[in-house]
């Protein structure tokens, strides 16, 4: 979740964003890092959105350790420091924030969209646990692709 929706600025605060619907995602994460902050709620262009700040440089410096740091839309990489048996749970985090999924034609649509260094390490780990066949990267400045399926989508 925070790799998609997190942000970290001047190597101290941390702040996540979520849809309003999404509130309780924030309040779990407060409660399992013990903190007490509030969530703060906004609206912007119509969309209601929930926020949560966070000021360690404790926190913030251990997040860098697992790739999440200033500017990471465009340089986020692929975590190396996650166990394996974490990894899963961790793409399901990451699809909630950069993730979409959809119908088409009465079929299955998933995708992701990231940053150049992240999607295709992504990519290649679906391929190799999933049995996923090879999707097409696109984009520039970040990479995105979509598999469409029943059967892919299930995987």
């Amino acid at each position: 979740m925070i790799a998609a929706d997190g942000c970290v600025e001047n190597h101290r605060l941390l702040s996540i964003q979520l849809k309003s619907a999404d509130e309780s995602h924030l309040l779990k994460f407060l409660s399992a890092v013990g903190s007490q902050k509030s969530i703060y709620n906004s609206i912007k262009n119509g969309k209601k959105y929930s926020r949560v700040m966070l000021n360690s440089s404790r926190l913030v410096s251990d997040l860098a350790i697992h790739g999440i740091h200033p500017k990471k839309s465009l340089t986020l990489e692929w975590p190396v420091t996650i166990p394996d048996g974490l990894t899963s749970h961790f793409i399901r985090g990451y699809f909630d924030g950069d993730g979409m999924w959809s119908v088409a034609k009465g079929q299955l649509v998933f995708g992701f969209v990231g940053s150049n260094l992240f999607v295709p390490k992504l990519h290649e780990h679906l391929q190799a646990t999933c049995d996923m066949k090879p999707a097409k990267l696109t984009g520039t400045s970040y990479k995105t692709f979509q598999k469409k399926g029943n059967t892919q989508a299930r995987r």
